[in-house]
């Protein structure tokens, strides 16, 4: 039984998190791994699963992450729908972030 979320750039976040949730309650069959791909991304197994088994078994995240990236600041009347302001996050610069999954 499939999930099936809208894909929208404004569900992304929420998206991620119910397919992750989903595969956390999910117990037959159990799984090893969970990957979370693009339609148009194309995985080569014969790599991926040897590489996989030289990794931890346990809180393992495996993508691209961003370290010291400043804080897009909201500004002006209408400011872009993606800024943050100081009252959700007062730091300059936000902590180590995994980039790609929302």
């Amino acid at each position: 039984q499939d999930v099936i979320h809208r894909d929208a750039y404004d569900v992304m976040t929420a998206k991620t998190q119910w397919s992750l949730l989903w595969s956390l309650l999910k117990k037959t069959p159990p799984m090893d791994y969970v990957l979370q791909i693009d339609d148009d991304t194309y995985v080569v197994f014969s790599n991926l699963l040897p590489w996989l088994q030289r990794q931890p078994r346990q809180s393992f995240y495996a993508g691209h992450t961003r370290v010291n990236t400043s804080v897009f600041r909201c500004h002006g009347v209408r400011p872009h729908p993606n800024c943050v302001k100081n009252i959700h996050f007062t730091e300059p610069l936000f902590p180590p972030y995994a980039v790609g999954f929302a």
